[in-house]
């Protein structure tokens, strides 16, 4: 009896790691003593008890990848000796969150194509669920809007079969803020309160609220929001997501904080606070957070009057943006390093970094309006889809209908031959739709909705067409851009509705002044162009002229408040700039500066500026 126990035994402790539950198994349905199936039971407990443990470990390993990043580098490297003893499922978990960590260094092309083959092996809707987020997340970063688009829905209609509350939180955060970055900013508040309504977790209403208040802010809404951001911000810290709460903080400062309307002390005050935050930023480890505070805090130290200072921080975000590619912080360090210059008189060097900020804004507006367009043409492509669909639907119908009234009499026929027009009809009808979307689609793309002027995009196009005609006869083409003064003010005081009144009616009273043939655009908020071919300068100049006096005398009691109106123009022309829109633009730009330096309210030529440029050389 000894011997035959033992020689059972042995298969059992010689292959313990690698086979224990099928020799368990094997044993217990041996002609076995009772010791044997007890053994063997024990056996297979152990080990199912060791896959659950090392599920949990991996479950761990992931709620911390975002609150405490060194913990979970350090967790994941301590679980992959042991990858050899994981199930499919769990090696499958342990390499997506491998691939995160790499990820998170900024290593995306090679990141995604080593979750794309992971996407492949691991097919249950657990883990393609958590790849689609990801890959929704991390395109969005690299740019493949239409990609991401598409992942990010697949995520969304695979959170249907999984019964795991802590992923379903994770893509409805996934979710809110790809939407952000689309700019889509209803669809990312209504992510971010399902987040946080649903309610999974203290760190879930944490990216909820982090997310809806960052779009909040955005929108110019942070005063109106102060007592729930604050609260934000504390929630965060609780939930040690330290990077959503110094994203919330650096926003604050970032759009309440304004050198014309806010007093030195509140300037010094925030400029002490953002210092305290240094070692926290720091220890994050998150370059994007790291360049954004240091483009912060240039901007306070240039406001505080330390212009030494700010230079410092200004260059130190551009030197460490280089990692990361273009980002919108990036313009705000550009921003304190032109106005440095220009305070210093150093005009070349100004015009440099005006000549860069112009670049990098150009890229963030393509970048911006690629979103846009990959979010409708997804959205496009998915209603074709639907409509073909519906219309193979409907022509399998209609071989149905045909070959049943084949066998039937004359009147049969004449009712066959009405439903296929009216199928006609229908197809028609929706061939119709396709269209009329497609027009509206065009339209939204070349027209501002709220000043019924051209965008950016189209004004460039039309513009560069324009400039070519004109350079083959050598005709002038004159080019202005006018920023409306303390614009912000308005906004912030009586409220976007007024702000947007303010828009619309400046556009009217420029194409009432204009007795000349000019094209407007709107380039961004409160700043549009205007372009006239085949005047003098000195027309265009008394042109804007007109304008900036006929836009201080409106009268803003119909928007429902008293306030005034000014605009600064900046004017250039091909004769100075030559036929290229980019130069224009920036000579117009340069300009535009030098209105704003002399106290807003005015009108000056980029040659105004030259002049005074050779004039300090001389």
């Amino acid at each position: 009896m000894t011997n035959t126990i033992g020689y059972r035994l042995c298969p059992v402790v010689f292959f313990f790691y690698d086979t224990e539950i099928a020799i368990a198994l094997f044993m217990i349905f041996l002609r076995a003593s009772w010791l044997t199936v007890l053994l063997g039971v024990v056996v297979i407990v152990h080990a199912t008890e060791t896959d659950r443990s090392f599920m949990d470990a991996l479950n761990g390993v992931e709620k911390i990848r975002k609150t405490k990043p060194d913990l979970f580098k350090q967790q994941l490297d301590e679980l992959s000796p042991m990858q050899s003893q994981f199930s499919v499922e769990e090696r499958c978990y342990y390499d997506f969150l491998r691939f995160y960590a790499e990820g998170y260094e900024g290593n995306y092309e090679s990141t995604i194509k080593n979750v794309n083959a992971l996407n492949e092996r691991c097919p249950s809707p657990a883990n393609q669920l958590r790849i689609k987020k990801f890959l929704a997340n991390i395109q969005m970063i690299t740019g493949d809007f239409k990609d991401a688009i598409q992942n990010l829905n697949d995520a969304i209609e695979l959170t249907e079969s999984v019964d795991d509350a802590y992923l379903v939180s994770q893509v409805l955060n996934v979710a809110s803020i790809s939407y952000r970055l689309m700019h889509q900013d209803s669809l990312s508040i209504k992510y971010a309160d399902l987040l946080i309504n649903a309610n999974y977790s203290r760190e879930d209403v944490c990216l909820g609220q982090f997310n809806k208040y960052r779009v909040l802010m955005r929108q110019g809404q942070a005063r109106q929001h102060e007592n729930e951001i604050e609260q934000a911000t504390a929630n965060c810290q609780n939930s040690q997501n330290i990077i959503a709460a110094l994203f919330l903080q650096l926003d604050w400062y970032r759009y309440t904080i304004d050198k014309s309307s806010t007093a030195d002390t509140e300037i010094a005050a925030a400029l002490d606070h953002l210092l305290s935050l240094e070692s926290q930023v720091a220890d994050t480890g998150f370059k994007n957070i790291h360049v954004y505070y240091q483009a912060l805090l240039s901007r306070l130290y240039f406001m505080a009057g330390q212009s030494d200072m700010a230079n410092v921080s200004a260059k130190k975000a551009i030197e460490e943006n280089n990692v990361i590619g273009e980002t919108e912080q990036l313009l705000m360090a550009m921003e304190v390093l032109v106005s440095i210059h220009l305070e210093r008189g150093q005009y070349q060097q100004a015009y440099r970094y005006l000549k860069e900020k112009s670049v990098v804004e150009n890229e963030i507006y393509q970048r911006k309006l690629a979103t846009q367009v990959a979010y409708y043409r997804v959205l496009h492509e998915n209603l074709a889809q639907e409509l073909e669909i519906e219309q193979l639907n409907q022509n399998n119908e209609l071989l149905r209908l045909e070959n049943q009234l084949a066998a039937e009499t004359a009147k049969r026929q004449q009712l066959m031959m009405l439903l296929i027009a009216s199928l006609l009809l229908l197809l028609g009808v929706w061939a119709f739709k396709i269209k009329k979307r497609h027009d509206y689609f065009k339209e939204v793309a070349e027209i501002d909705h709220l000043t019924q002027v051209f965008t950016r995009k189209a004004f460039e196009e039309k513009v560069r067409v324009m400039l070519e005609e004109a350079a083959e006869t050598n005709s002038p083409v004159n080019l202005a851009i006018m920023d409306l003064d303390h614009f912000k003010n308005v906004n912030d005081q009586y409220g976007h509705l007024v702000g947007d009144w303010v828009l619309k009616q400046v556009v009217l009273t420029c194409e009432e002044v204009a007795d000349e043939d000019i094209l407007v655009a709107r380039l961004g908020g409160e700043e549009f162009c205007l372009v006239s071919p085949s005047i003098s300068q000195l027309q265009m100049m008394r042109l804007m002229e007109k304008m900036r006096a006929a836009i201080e005398a409106m009268d803003s009691s119909d928007s429902g408040a008293i306030f005034d109106i000014t605009a600064s123009f900046g004017v250039t022309t091909t004769a100075l700039s030559g036929y290229r829109v980019s130069m224009l633009l920036t000579h117009a730009d340069l300009a535009l500066f030098e209105a704003k330096n002399k106290g807003r309210n005015e009108v000056v030529a980029y040659d105004e500026i030259m002049q005074d440029v050779m004039a300090v050389k001389a």
